[in-house]
């Protein structure tokens, strides 16, 4: 098993922003997958438009749509801006993540607080905008997942489709909600099509899957644009919807900061 950084890209079905630095001493069975699907993904930056669709166990649903803007920098490593335009209750909320050699740091903004609050380990599992992604879910879609194991499983088969699976494991220290996640990639197109978010005693909680009828290719990059994230336990739903995708563009170095963050608007 090899530590996480040698496979970020892996357990990040949102390929859209996500990066991947691979270590050369990094397990070639490991290595063969992350290249594979390193092959995906946007060179520098990419910009798009978000939906979260939730529902509720009672059928009820709320929306929330916003931009991400994710850019590469000089260091090979990456930062995520996501801002809210609605609903007008959350209109300017933002998450920045920020890459690290190991996981990222994550700041929140919130209208009703009027600051940036840091987001701590202790906040890990806590709903992101009220929508099934927890903190630690959207920190994993954007490839920064924090400290561990990944280790590549025996190539199966999923619904007809040929899979390379992989099994991340977070490092104690982490303070991950899950012991486990498992990662299902197709072998023809390097997508991630699925993973299984596996908490104490191996219980099945969460599982994201993407619609591979909506897979955009554009600019060398191939971009599922609709996911869904299935809480089993709460059985509520979330689902993800991306837009107007923008591979390559000019994406200002100055709204990756704290600063940018606290500003009430829109990207």
């Amino acid at each position: 098993m090899k530590p996480l950084r040698d496979a970020l890209v892996v357990i990040s079905p949102l390929l859209l922003v996500v990066t991947a630095a691979v270590a050369p001493a990094a397990d070639d069975a490991v290595k063969e997958v992350v290249d594979c699907v390193q092959r995906n993904l946007p060179a520098e930056s990419s910009r798009q438009t978000i939906e979260f669709q939730s529902t509720d166990r009672a059928g009820g649903g709320r929306s929330l749509t916003g931009r991400v803007s994710w850019r590469r920098f000089d260091d090979g490593l990456s930062k995520v801006m996501v801002r809210l335009r609605e609903p007008s209750d959350l209109k300017g909320a933002g998450l920045l993540l920020v890459e690290k050699e190991s996981g990222a740091d994550m700041f929140v903004y919130l209208p009703d607080l009027r600051k940036v609050k840091r987001v701590t380990s202790r906040m890990l599992s806590g709903s992101l905008f009220g929508s099934d992604f927890t903190y630690e879910d959207f920190q994993q879609v954007q490839g920064m997942a924090a400290e561990g194991d990944v280790a590549r499983q025996a190539d199966g088969d999923l619904d007809g489709t040929p899979v390379f699976v992989l099994e991340y494991r977070p490092a104690a220290e982490a303070g991950s909600a899950y012991e486990r996640v498992v990662t299902y990639v197709a072998r023809e197109t390097c997508v991630p099509l699925k993973s299984e978010m596996y908490e104490s005693d191996d219980r099945l909680r969460k599982v994201l899957t993407i619609d591979p009828t909506s897979i955009l290719e554009t600019a060398g990059a191939r971009i599922p644009q609709r996911l869904t994230m299935e809480d089993l336990r709460d059985k509520t739903s979330t689902r993800l919807v991306l837009s107007e995708v923008e591979v390559g563009v000019d994406v200002p170095l100055k709204i990756f900061s704290t600063s940018y963050l606290q500003r009430p608007r829109a990207e």
